[in-house]
């Protein structure tokens, strides 16, 4: 059996994301982020594996600290 492998493009994450294209490639460019893809020469389309950028919201996501306020005398 044969695993087929799911990619977004940089669009598709930014429309996921809610965050722009650009956003996107300042990370990329600064280590930031899913790991990425290029399929073909160094121009070439970024893709993000779908496996990826599961793991990449899995390991940024934070349950709220829970800190009990005493209202003032």
């Amino acid at each position: 059996m044969q695993t087929q492998f799911q990619y977004l493009t940089p669009c598709e994450l930014a429309e996921r994301w809610r965050v722009t294209e650009s956003a996107l490639g300042k990370w990329r460019a600064a280590g930031i982020g899913p790991r990425f893809i290029k399929f073909g020469p160094r121009n070439a389309p970024v893709r993000y594996p779908m496996d990826d950028i599961l793991k990449f919201e899995r390991d940024n996501t934070f349950e709220p600290i829970r800190v009990n306020y005493r209202k003032p005398d």
